[in-house]
């Protein structure tokens, strides 16, 4: 939901995503202890790329290389390489990176009901829902002048329902949201008053023609967890940015 909370590409986060495991799920023991499917989702993406992929279609090479991972782990502690530079700061700074990662990971806005609902009476407007007739007429060469020709008809009286009967369209709704629907559709339907007819429309894929029979405002049980959303994402920009805020620096 937050694309904000990726926001540190580092390697050492490549764990972030991996669903936890229970103790007790694991494959197989290396060097005395068990190894959980998790640890080796770890370390197989946190892993050099060019070993990936032979890792990922053996298991055996993946345990093999887990297990000499954690060798040289215990030669780095046995060395006391944690007190040495550049590696104790090495070993500081991954673990800020998981904990920032991990505190953008958990941070889960609250946003009460009472916020949603004056969020929708303040915002109806976005949640119209319009009904239409449309006319879709393809794009080959003419397309365009037999769709003026067709509005003029329209607009001088025709029967829009018999006309669309020759140049069918299986659409009957816009709502005003529905972003799959593109905006210059969107915008065009929602200019017209019940009743009137659009201007020809031109689409990738030829013109169109609509009608408005009526406009509603979709209820509020209907769009409360887009509300949720949208509020919850507005509330974690903004605790973002107040973090963001609060750093000093002082040169």
């Amino acid at each position: 939901m937050h694309a904000m909370r990726y926001l540190l590409p580092l390697t050492v986060l490549a764990c972030a995503g991996v669903p936890a495991q229970a103790p007790s799920e694991h494959l197989a023991m290396v060097n005395g202890k068990p190894v959980s499917p998790a640890e080796l989702q770890t370390l197989l993406a946190q892993a050099p790329a060019a070993l990936r992929p032979q890792l990922g279609a053996n298991p055996e090479k993946l345990l093999q290389y887990y297990g000499f991972v954690q060798r040289m782990a215990e030669l780095g502690e046995a060395a006391r390489l944690y007190d040495q530079s550049p590696y104790k700061e090495q070993l500081a700074l991954a673990r800020t990176m998981v904990l920032a990662q991990a505190q953008m990971q958990e941070y889960h806005p609250d946003v009460p009901p009472s916020a949603e609902h004056e969020y929708y009476e303040a915002h109806q407007g976005s949640f119209g829902v319009a009904k239409v007739k449309a006319i879709f007429i393809p794009g080959v060469d003419d397309a365009e002048a037999k769709a003026g020709e067709v509005w003029i008809q329209l607009t001088s009286g025709a029967d829009f329902a018999a006309i669309a009967k020759q140049y069918p369209m299986d659409m009957d709704t816009i709502a005003k949201s529905d972003a799959a629907t593109p905006a210059d559709v969107r915008a065009t339907v929602f200019a017209l008053k019940p009743g009137e007819i659009s201007r020809p429309l031109k689409q990738p894929n030829g013109f169109y023609l609509f009608r408005l029979e009526s406009l509603s405002v979709k209820p509020y049980s209907e769009v409360r967890g887009e509300i949720n959303r949208t509020l919850g994402d507005q509330r974690y920009s903004d605790w973002m940015a107040a973090v963001q805020k609060s750093v000093t620096v002082v040169k």
